[in-house]
């Protein structure tokens, strides 16, 4: 306190007393006027004093009073925090509010639930949970004050209105909500308290870099929420971590005219916004810190699959029977990973092998992340073919079979065409020449390269022909029935298990081609033979004998109809004495005319797909096999037109064409669904491994026939340069693409879990193309069930040795991940050499890094703003520690178990809010953000969205909302809508225990068994209605009542899902909060009881790292925990601490 100067009477009193008047005459009686008049003086005087006493005394007391009040209001937030520890601190804990409670008025009111599972990770058939009945029994607690704590708490308990006179912690028009809490009786007063979690609201000052070294990480892994898209707020371009500084609590906000309107009042926005927001990295289903998959995956391969670090266990490996310490996502349904069956096909049986029971391990999940390091540059980003690859496949000499886990990088078959032509030969004889073309799709988006592939037909060549020869006078000649199969099987029957003939498609059609095949990227790549002239086939010669060379067309001139595969159709040629007589020739006047069936409903035709090894002398990879099965679809006939003998001999007459083709959206006599149901890069396309589905093939392949005269006729259309054909909603130009990528093969490291959506997981083709992150319910399975193992096929085949596992791989996939991992960002970037396109790209890292791990480290520790991770919304805590320490601590192989305990989530999001300002803003959260467009350009163009984009790749082409080739965008009223149902699926299917919950359905049969709470929130608000194209048949699936809706647009690249939305937010999510606020009230009581003093106080509290009992440190297991911390869990820590004013409470918040 200031000293004031003194400017009191003493100095005129001296001046006086120096100065004195000489005194006056002396009056009679005057004396006794004097004494009366000082009595009356010291009267009122002595009453002043007596007053001044009694003034003094009183506010002696009231200080007391107000002491006593606000050592109470301290008590309450000490009684609170004890509480929060208690049944919070686990961290199998999950908050939610009391919104998600009907019929309560405390709706910010925080509930504590016992976290839960239903693990389906370890038993995939298992019977379906009672979601309801857990949710009800796990309850634990409000987080309120109570009078009696010894009564069970309920979770209806919160439905009870509060009392009038229960004191206001948080009144509406401060915070935005009211909230009372019941005052408990303490020593000469009372005490009140009530906590509220700030991780259901949008956090105002993330920091971060303004601007991240690559751009485009930003669309991996969103760097904060954005509130602009709700007035008063604004969308600052920089500053974050200024802000982050700065602006400490919702009072500051005002402050900050970039981020707020100016002169616009905070109070009321506490309900939905916070300064206060930070979540920790660690499991709510098991407990303990979550693994980072960047320093896990950035291993060496003999770090990554040791058993244990330094006595910590490798969480990537286990002692799963038949994956050689792999550890699968989820326990095996059966033994090995091949599954065979016998078939009897009349005169042959076969057993057919297919691998496609193997689980994916986390060795297939890292054999996608590490794809960057085997980039190299040939006109771009490029990636070299490869196989998939499971460790419980049978071992295959000279093939990754059984000894890696990876996913696929390979082409797609598009579509095989055998124009069908009539010919006579130079020796007068009659052929039916078949010409091939092939469009091979490459789904990536980068581009692929190859050695080559082999494509051929197998077990039956369904074709037969009905001839009418006559001559000149009409008189017939002759008139065989020719089945093809007759003329093409190398065996004694007309079915041959082996390949009739091989297409060889090579970079130049040459044997030994100079340079690899290369697809760009989404290209639909056209191939046609190298010889212009047809070659006689001969069925019992050598597989090179029996080989056509193909190439990629170039430019319009090698687009080659002339050439073809001649069979020669007299009783020499076939197996049965069947066709024209050897004798006889074909006369110049003669007329030709015939009937030709594809007998696709009696006989199976069988096609395949390899790699190069066939033609390098070594085993060959298969890449494809799609059967057509018989019993299914009818036969297919035309008859051909008459021709002369002259125009025969002249050159080949196209009658028709046969085709194989992958099915289209939209122009299609049977249009398909292409990503929604079937899976374009899985091997096996068949009607075996459908769960009981009726298709000839599957859904996604169809075999037909039809006549026509040219190949436009036939629907086959090129690009202007030859190049490519058509994909995608038809296979014209008019609306058809010639580049269309599904799926990223990623350039930089993953950044969160929704990134695995890319990454080919399902065990067939019968499931979702895009498996991680997305919900939605199997049409081969019961929407109540996960999994099933099926004995034996629909038509009756066994399958051995143990059954065909039929798999929902989303549902389990999350399960496995979105809990108990995390990206940290902590990961190099790689930039790709120029280079040439081999196998051994992938066994040699051909990208160089920036950095090593422990170099990296180091410039995070060192200065974490000017080095940050590329997840920005990570914050270093150090606990302590110093940088070396820290480093060391970190820069080992159990460094992945480690970091979780160092760092934090800044704007941590609880997916249990209710508010829909809050999921606005962490929805819109890439508002107006800036990224490079992948254009073809060595930099790409920048694209400055004004929605808020979500592209489903990190490198997106095209443009916003093109359903083929670009990327979704969102305006401001889609995202208030999408947030508004988000909403209203939280309150429907709410609390959500765990991640693996929120982001998957809920497989008990009813609504919410279809997909998760975000895809049905998705789907209906009606984003994707312009993107749902055409209706397709539900009928030929085992469970086609699972597919809503059944519209082929479902799952392409303009259609928004689940796993795109998570591939922006995912990395900021959590079920549970960790900052909270607490208020307390205390009240002074006088010796009748009556409150004569109130206060009020808050405390900003956060959960950290470490457990209670310091001793552990905080990566230990649950299990190993002392029953102090298996108990009380990590410590809650005091961040700030204040009174509330009363010009800040004002009457509001004054006691009812």
């Amino acid at each position: 306190m200031k000293t004031l100067p003194n400017h009191g009477a003493a100095p005129h009193a001296k001046a006086a007393a120096t100065y004195a008047s000489p005194p006056p005459p002396r009056v009679r009686g005057f004396s006794l006027i004097v004494v009366m008049m000082m009595m009356m003086l010291l009267c009122i005087l002595a009453l002043g004093l007596l007053s001044l006493s009694t003034v003094t005394l009183r506010s002696s007391g009231q200080h007391e009073m107000r002491a006593r009040a606000m050592a109470n209001a301290r008590l309450s937030v000490a009684l609170a925090l004890s509480r929060l520890q208690q049944l919070a601190g686990d961290d199998r804990r999950i908050t939610a509010d009391g919104d998600l409670v009907a019929g309560t008025s405390r709706k910010q009111a925080v509930g504590v639930w016992e976290s839960w599972s239903p693990r389906y990770c370890d038993d995939p058939t298992r019977s379906a949970p009672d979601y309801a009945k857990e949710k009800r029994s796990r309850f634990r607690g409000w987080l309120l004050s109570r009078p009696d704590a010894a009564v069970v708490e309920t979770e209806d308990e919160i439905k009870n209105a509060p009392q009038p006179s229960w004191p206001s912690l948080f009144r509406l028009q401060q915070d935005g909500f009211d909230l009372k809490a019941a005052p408990v009786t303490v020593k000469d007063g009372a005490a009140a308290w009530a906590v509220v979690q700030e991780n259901t609201k949008a956090k105002l000052n993330v920091g971060g870099p303004d601007q991240m070294a690559d751009m485009n990480d930003v669309l991996a892994a969103q760097p904060r929420p954005n509130p602009a898209l709700n007035p008063p707020f604004l969308q600052p371009k920089d500053g974050w971590n200024l802000r982050s500084a700065r602006v400490t609590d919702l009072k500051q906000v005002q402050l900050d005219s970039s981020l707020i309107s100016a002169d616009t009042p905070v109070s009321g926005l506490g309900k939905d916004y916070t300064t206060h927001a930070t979540g920790l990295l660690t499991n709510p289903v098991d407990g303990g810190l979550k693994t980072d998959l960047n320093l896990g995956f950035d291993l060496s391969d003999g770090e990554f699959s040791q058993t244990a670090w330094n006595n910590s266990a490798n969480p990537f490996r286990s002692e799963t029977t038949g994956y050689k310490g792999q550890k699968p996502l989820h326990a095996p349904m059966v033994s090995g990973g091949q599954v065979q069956l016998t078939a009897n096909y009349g005169e042959i049986t076969y057993t057919h092998k297919f691998n496609c029971a193997g689980i994916p391990t986390f060795d297939t999940l890292r054999s996608f992340y590490r794809i960057p390091r085997h980039l190299y540059l040939r006109e771009g980003p490029t990636a070299f073919e490869r196989p998939p690859s499971n460790i419980s496949w049978p071992v295959a000499t000279g093939k990754p079979d059984g000894q890696v886990s990876q996913t696929a990088v390979r082409p797609v078959l598009d579509r095989l065409l055998y124009f069908i032509s009539e010919w006579v030969d130079a020796q007068k004889q009659v052929n039916l020449v078949f010409t091939p073309v092939v469009t091979l799709w490459n789904p990536h988006d980068v581009a692929v390269e190859t050695q080559g592939l082999v494509i051929y037909p197998w077990m039956d060549f369904p074709l037969s022909a009905q001839w009418n020869l006559v001559d000149q006078s009409g008189t017939r000649r002759a008139n065989p029935d020719t089945w093809l199969s007759l003329f093409t099987s190398g065996g004694t029957t007309g079915r041959n298990v082996d390949p009739y003939f091989f297409l060889n498609l090579t970079a130049d059609g040459s044997a030994s081609p100079p340079r690899p095949v290369r697809l760009g990227p989404g290209e639909v790549r056209v191939f046609s033979l190298v010889d212009n002239a047809p070659r006689f086939f001969d069925r019992r010669g050598s597989e090179q004998t029996r080989t056509w060379r193909m190439r990629p067309v170039d430019d319009p001139s090698q687009f080659n109809t002339k050439g073809g595969i001649a069979i020669r159709l007299t009783t020499a040629d076939s197996m049965n004495g069947s066709g024209f007589p050897n004798s006889m020739q074909v006369q110049p006047t003669d007329r030709l005319d015939g009937t030709i069936r594809f007998t696709r409903g009696q006989h199976h035709y069988f096609i395949s797909m390899e790699d190069a090894g066939r033609m390098n002398g070594k085993p060959p990879s298969l890449m494809e096999e799609i059967h057509s099965h018989n019993n299914v679809l009818g036969d297919q006939t035309f008859a051909a037109p008459t021709f002369t003998g002259s125009e025969l001999a002249a050159a080949p007459k196209m009658v028709g064409v046969l085709e194989t083709y992958h099915r289209v959206a939209v122009d299609a006599n049977q249009v398909a669904d292409l990503a929604y149901t079937t899976n374009p890069r899985q091997t096996f396309v068949n009607s075996y491994l459908t769960g009981g589905g009726s298709f000839a093939s599957g859904p996604h392949y169809e075999s037909a026939m039809r006549q026509c005269a040219s190949v436009s006729g036939a629907g086959l259309q090129l690009t202007p340069d030859g190049r490519c054909s058509y994909y995608g909603a038809s296979n014209a130009a008019s609306n058809g693409r010639s580049k269309l990528a599904f799926f990223e093969l990623p350039r930089a490291p993953l950044l969160s879990i929704a990134g695995f959506q890319h990454a080919d997981l399902a065990p067939t083709a019968f499931g979702p193309s895009n498996q991680a992150g997305n919900s939605w319910a199997s049409a081969y399975l019961p929407s109540g069930t996960v999994a099933k193992v099926m004995t034996a096929a629909a038509s009756g085949e066994k399958f051995s040795p143990a059954g065909l596992p039929v798999v929902d791989t989303s549902f389990l996939v999350n399960e496995a991940l979105w809990d108990s991992f995390f990206f940290s960002g902590l990961a190099p970037t790689f930039t790709p050499r120029e280079g040439s396109g081999s196998p051994s790209m992938w066994t040699n890292g051909t990208a160089s890094a920036s950095g090593g791990t422990r170099d990296l480290l180091t410039a995070f520790v060192t200065d974490p703003v000017l080095h940050p991770l590329k997840n920005t919304s990570m914050v270093l805590t150090r606990r302590g520690m110093t940088d070396k320490a820290l480093v060391d601590r970190l820069a080992v192989p159990e460094g992945c178990l480690r970091i979780a305990s160092h760092l934090m989530v800044d704007g941590a999001f609880n997916v249990n809010s209710t508010s829909v300002n809050a999921w606005s803003a962490v929805l819109a959260g890439l508002r107006g953000t800036p990224f490079k467009l992948d254009d073809g350009s060595p930099s790409g163009a920048t694209v400055y969205e004004n929605g808020s984009p979500f592209p489903r790749f990190r490198y997106p082409s095209g443009s916003s909302n093109d359903a083929w080739s670009g990327y979704r965008s969102l305006d401001d009223g889609r995202i208030r809508k999408l947030a508004e149902e988000m909403v209203a699926e939280v309150k429907k299917r709410g609390p959500f225990f765990s991640l693996g919950e929120f982001v998957n359905r809920q497989p008990t049969g009813g609504a919410s068994a279809l997909s998760g709470a975000l895809q049905t929130a998705i789907d209906r608000t009606g984003l994707n209605n312009e993107y749902l194209l055409q209706t397709f048949n539900t009928g030929n699936y085992p469970n086609g009542a699972n597919i809503n809706p059944a519209k082929t647009g479902v799952g392409i690249p303009g259609y928004l899902t689940e796993a795109d939305v998570l591939g922006s937010i995912g990395a900021r999510l959590t079920v549970r909060s960790d900052t909270f606020i607490i208020r307390g009230y205390g009240e002074a009581h006088d010796p009748q009881g009556k409150p004569v003093a109130q206060a009020w106080c808050e405390a900003v509290v956060q959960r950290t790292p470490d457990w209670v009992d310091s001793s552990q440190p905080p990566e230990t297991k649950v299990a190993a925990l002392t029953p102090v911390n298996k108990t009380f869990g990590r410590r809650f820590t005091i961040v700030s601490f204040r009174y509330i004013p009363a010009e800040e409470r004002n009457t509001s918040l004054a006691k009812s």
